[in-house]
């Protein structure tokens, strides 16, 4: 019977957590490795989202923003225009 072959990694924050001291080496195996290459990236990916979808809201308030400023001009030449006829 083959057994995996299990690589010695240093600690990170999270051991603190399950009683282990810092500094302290602990065992990983390759599927663990994998997961957490695949937590980094599904991060990444959520973040790439979060900038693209931030970035189409200041997009959209800058519209918002041209569109009132015309507005409030177009209102201001009424208003101006009516004084002048009085």
């Amino acid at each position: 019977m083959h057994h995996k072959r299990r690589r010695l990694n240093s600690t990170d924050s999270q051991d603190d957590k399950n009683g282990k001291k810092e500094g302290e080496l602990k065992y990983t195996t390759g599927k663990a490795k994998r997961n957490a290459i695949k937590q980094d990236f599904y991060m990444f990916q959520k973040k790439l989202v979060m900038k693209s979808e931030l970035e189409k809201l200041r997009e959209g308030f800058e519209a918002d923003r041209k569109r009132l400023d015309k507005a409030l001009r177009k209102d201001e030449t009424k208003r101006t225009t009516r004084k002048s006829l009085i």
